[in-house]
């Protein structure tokens, strides 16, 4: 596991420019946003942060590299764990520094900043477990399409729920009420729960899909 995680970091330190890149158009947006684009701003760099992983599925995957990788005391199932690892890993550390950062510059608006941040690391996690099997199963060109593909899908369903919207909000506005009655602890901890469930899928069906590869 440790050799995996040093290789990719490694990996991920040869893209030093797009890092840099990626923390400046941060920047730009924080000072020309303002309070209203903390929400963009920390989906933006974690998203990206996390997406990082996707170069070192490239990088396995040429010349086969692959091959060798599974020639080493490494089996299939240590191998998708350690790319959820890593995954998350470089999204947290985004998502941080991101979060941080936004409450340094806005103090006044920690309690906003952090339910913000909550909701997008949220988001977050369930984005990467779609990702991640995609990414197995396709490899890194054909899971681009496929990840487009996807975004194209959810698109179109936010797009015809946004019109049969409000049929439903009675059954909304009852949702949050109930969850407004709930105390923090038990909503934090039935998120994390619903987190750790949504993982537990996505690495059971990711190891699924990798054991069933052939090299």
């Amino acid at each position: 596991m440790k050799g995996l995680l040093l290789k990719d970091f490694y990996l991920t330190m040869q893209k030093k420019k797009f890092l840099l890149i990626i923390v400046c158009v941060a920047g730009f947006l924080l000072a020309t946003q303002g309070k209203a684009g903390i929400a963009f701003v920390i989906s933006y760099v974690s998203v990206l942060s996390m997406e990082l992983v996707l170069s070192t599925f490239t990088a396995d995957e040429f010349d086969r590299s692959i091959v060798y990788l599974m020639t080493l005391p490494v089996d299939r199932s240590l191998y998708v764990t350690e790319k959820y690892l890593f995954s998350f890993l470089c999204g947290l550390i985004g998502w941080f520094f991101t979060t941080v950062t936004c409450m340094a510059i806005w103090p006044a608006s920690i309690m906003s900043t952090t339910v913000q941040s909550a909701v997008v690391f949220a988001i977050l996690v369930v984005f990467q477990c779609i990702v991640l099997p995609i990414q197995i199963k396709f490899g890194s060109e054909k899971g681009r399409i496929a990840l487009l593909i996807m975004i194209i899908c959810g698109v179109a369903m936010i797009s015809l729920f946004d019109r049969i919207f409000d049929s439903f909000m009675p059954a909304v506005h009852s949702a949050i009420d109930i969850l407004a009655g709930l105390h923090p602890a038990a909503l934090l901890s039935g998120g994390i729960c619903l987190a750790l469930i949504c993982v537990l899928i996505s690495w059971s069906i990711s190891r699924k899909i990798m054991n069933r590869k052939s090299y």
